[in-house]
């Protein structure tokens, strides 16, 4: 008999030390998960797509600095293009965004191929965004799908 009173006392102390303790180990555990998070949070997103391209910045909106292009094809998504550097073609633009287009993925990095009508060359862009996608590569070009 003795040995069972032992045993629930035993028990009854091992709770009152888990209630007593145990949400201040819980409290300090968040706290330390926390502080890690907040340390290693991320200031700014960059998308690296592929070592040999360029980074790409999204953007949300057209820059200023782009140049629109006609239209040469229509489509249900990403109606348009824009070039953003003075190497572009409006030409070349067009066939990054139907390379876009043609492949599966959305809001997230990709990397596809486009040719140039003008050099006759194929070129990797490295495409990155949501509502504008903003595509780097080949010989300094950018062009940005919208």
């Amino acid at each position: 008999m003795w040995v069972l009173v032992g045993i629930l006392a035993t028990a009854v102390l091992g709770l009152i030390g888990y209630i007593a303790i145990g949400p201040r180990l819980v409290e300090a555990d968040r706290a330390e998960r926390s502080a890690s998070l907040t340390e290693t949070a991320p200031t700014s997103l960059r998308v690296t797509l592929n070592p040999g391209l360029p980074e790409v910045e999204p953007v949300e909106a057209l820059p200023s600095s782009a140049r629109p292009c006609p239209p040469l094809f229509t489509a249900a998504e990403f109606t348009s293009s824009a070039v953003g550097t003075a190497v572009t073609s409006c030409g070349f633009a067009e066939e990054v965004r139907r390379q876009y287009l043609n492949q599966p993925q959305r809001g997230r990095p990709v990397t596809i191929e486009a040719d140039s009508p003008v050099t006759g060359q194929r070129y990797p862009m490295g495409c990155g965004g949501v509502r504008v996608v903003t595509c780097s590569g080949g010989n300094n070009a950018v062009v940005y799908v919208y």
